[in-house]
């Protein structure tokens, strides 16, 4: 089809295969980022991996995550390539599901404010934006070094887990 621009709803719930015969798609406007993370994708078929997102007449190239949000669901950015940076301000933020950021390879950096959350964060598979963006900063700074606080476990049998991929593709630490 022709059609270039779509404008969703807050109501919208469920995007399945809608938009998968639409290449020349440009536009997905969406009234805010809440929304958009309510929605439920049908495996990796998500309008954003051929067009961009815009929230009051401006492009999203930066997303951050709002504070209510407790869990990213599955393939929410899947090959979003326009997108270069995450902040997750959110405290609550407990789950980021399969594909979450699956593909998204214009991603540069992730931004969290405590490293503590970041590390209490279940990554699903293909779920971590590091994977692309390979860059972490807490509180602005760039992670070059991780001190793994006392009480911190890395199995199952502790209080507090580090996830299988919340470091996912981070080279560079020390």
């Amino acid at each position: 089809t022709n059609l270039k621009t779509i404008t969703l709803p807050r109501t919208i719930k469920r995007i399945w295969n809608a938009f998968e015969n639409c290449p020349s798609l440009e536009r997905i406007n969406i009234p805010d980022i809440q929304t958009w993370l309510s929605v439920d994708f049908l495996d990796r078929i998500n309008p954003v991996s051929h067009a961009s997102l815009y929230i009051d007449d401006e492009c999203l190239t930066d997303v951050v995550i709002p504070e209510d949000i407790t869990i990213i669901k599955e393939y929410a950015f899947s090959g979003f390539k326009s997108l270069n940076s995450v902040t997750f301000t959110s405290t609550n933020l407990s789950k980021i599901e399969y594909g979450a950021f699956r593909e998204c390879t214009g991603l540069t950096a992730v931004y969290v404010s405590d490293i503590m959350d970041w590390l209490s964060i279940t990554f699903s598979y293909e779920a971590n934006p590091l994977a692309y963006a390979k860059n972490l900063y807490v509180d602005g700074e760039p992670l070059t070094h991780l001190n793994i606080p006392e009480g911190v476990t890395v199995n199952a049998d502790g209080f507090t887990v580090i996830s299988e991929n919340t470091l996912y593709n981070r080279g560079t630490i020390n």
